[in-house]
């Protein structure tokens, strides 16, 4: 069979997306995987210290996300979050 061929590598610099304006609000989310519990400890530790995370220039807001998943301690429950994107909507 043939040999698959070698992808190019990725220039980063030329994906970003800049906002058109100011960035008005803030998500910060512990818990996309389930069984990586820091991000979980510092999400739970942000909304009992909101002001560590409160900026004059934009609201905050600080989630827990697949709360099954942390419950289980295991990275996701029905569906993987980092396979579940279409292209189009990158």
């Amino acid at each position: 069979g043939r040999l698959p061929q070698p992808v190019a590598p990725m220039d980063w610099k030329k994906r970003r997306t800049l906002p058109s304006s100011a960035v008005r609000r803030v998500a910060i989310v512990g818990g996309t995987h389930g069984n990586e519990t820091n991000g979980v400890h510092l999400a739970k530790f942000f909304m009992r210290n909101a002001e560590l995370v409160r900026r004059p220039s934009f609201e905050t807001e600080v989630f827990i996300s697949n709360e099954a998943a942390v419950a289980q301690n295991t990275r996701y429950v029905d569906e993987d979050l980092n396979r579940c994107y279409f292209l189009s909507d990158l």
